[in-house]
């Protein structure tokens, strides 16, 4: 986190999630233009979730792209329909 971390990122940080959890269909970095943000998966992510569903943001359009709102890995794309 810096002065030019997003608000998107910045509420984003500190997401742990189990490997499975739908919200990995949509918040996968790259999640705006420039972004910067990383993912680091460790074993115990995939046993227990520490963030709760209620933290996991519903953003706007303007929050987060459309063109960024999947998971490249799972789609096995680098853009999708909606870029």
């Amino acid at each position: 986190l810096d002065q030019r971390t997003t608000p998107l990122c910045r509420r984003l940080d500190g997401m742990v999630l189990p490997l499975d959890h739908p919200a990995w269909d949509r918040y996968w970095p790259k999640n705006h233009w420039r972004c910067r943000a990383t993912v680091a998966l460790e074993p115990a992510q995939a046993q227990s979730a520490v963030w709760a569903d209620t933290r996991i943001p519903d953003l706007t359009e303007q929050e987060q792209p459309l063109a960024f709102r999947f998971n490249p890995g799972k789609k096995k794309v680098v853009f999708d329909d909606a870029h």
